[in-house]
């Protein structure tokens, strides 16, 4: 019996992401005759959420998946885009969103009594410490998936969504939240 190994890249990854495309109207003052006018512009989405609002509105033109390869390790950057002044320029732009995205909980940390817990120092604030601390993912719960689901909804109380909350969590096994 033969065997054949099949190699797998592991620094490179497919992923897949659909867009839709959608036409908003907004009010935009009168004509001549006093008619409403309205400025329409395309806007472009992967959020599915926005999409299904679109879909339900009757306003996506249509929607497209596109493919593309995610870079699993630091040699598969390389791999993925063959440009290094263009893989540079990528790695910086997610640096400085992640630079944002730090520093900007950092600045709006707060104690328990709501106080900011920054203490701003002399001079320039190093962050290449915080930069290298590992992102935290954290999954949805079930519970915590179908509330940001309802909170979308168009005409979706706090109160409503709290009592729909409870109902779930009374009608579900512990291990299921």
């Amino acid at each position: 019996m033969a065997t054949t190994a099949t190699i797998v890249d592991v620094d490179v990854k497919p992923e897949l992401i659909t867009y839709g495309l959608y036409q908003v109207s907004t009010p935009d003052g009168t004509d001549a005759e006093g008619q409403p006018k309205f400025k329409t512009e395309l806007k472009a989405t992967s959020k599915d959420t926005e999409i299904e609002k679109a879909r339900a509105a009757g306003t996506l033109i249509h929607e497209q998946t596109f493919g593309y390869d995610k870079a699993a390790t630091v040699a598969g950057i390389a791999q993925v885009i063959k440009d290094a002044e263009e893989a540079s320029a990528i790695f910086n732009a997610g640096l400085k969103t992640r630079l944002n995205s730090r520093v900007t909980a950092l600045l709006t940390a707060t104690d328990e009594e709501g106080n900011p817990t920054f203490v701003p120092v002399d001079g320039t604030y190093d962050v290449r410490e915080l930069l290298n601390e590992a992102a935290q993912r954290r999954n949805l719960s079930p519970i915590e998936k179908a509330a940001k689901t309802l909170a979308g909804l168009p005409n979706m109380s706090p109160e409503l969504l709290a009592t729909l909350l409870a109902q779930v969590r009374a009608n579900m096994a512990p291990s299921q939240e």
